[in-house]
């Protein structure tokens, strides 16, 4: 699933960076369809982005299931994209990287 979302998310910016080419307004009928397929990912990647925010949730393996418990991280440090001081994890098992706490 996340790998699908990241697919997602390097089409929204190959879009963004077709969108952004001089003269791309020139083909009207490519120029809407490539804002609408643009729309259309707009809010998953914004999603994604939000959800990659969690600071020691992302880049944990357990992200797509756990993300720990903002609540407790907001009200222990006062941030709610904080670690979750109850988590166990201290690396990601599957790329060795140690996860900031």
């Amino acid at each position: 699933m996340i790998e699908k979302v990241r697919l997602m998310e390097q089409r929204y910016n190959e879009l963004s960076n077709k969108l952004s080419e001089p003269g791309i307004a020139d083909d009207q009928k490519l120029f809407t369809d490539l804002m609408k397929e643009f729309k259309n990912l707009t809010p998953v990647v914004e999603k994604y982005r939000e959800y990659d925010r969690f600071i020691k949730c992302s880049k944990c393996e357990l992200k797509a299931w756990c993300r720990g418990c903002p609540a407790v991280a907001n009200g222990t440090n006062g941030d709610f994209y904080g670690a979750d001081p109850q988590c166990w994890k201290i690396k990601n098992e599957r790329t060795g990287e140690r996860l900031s706490c």
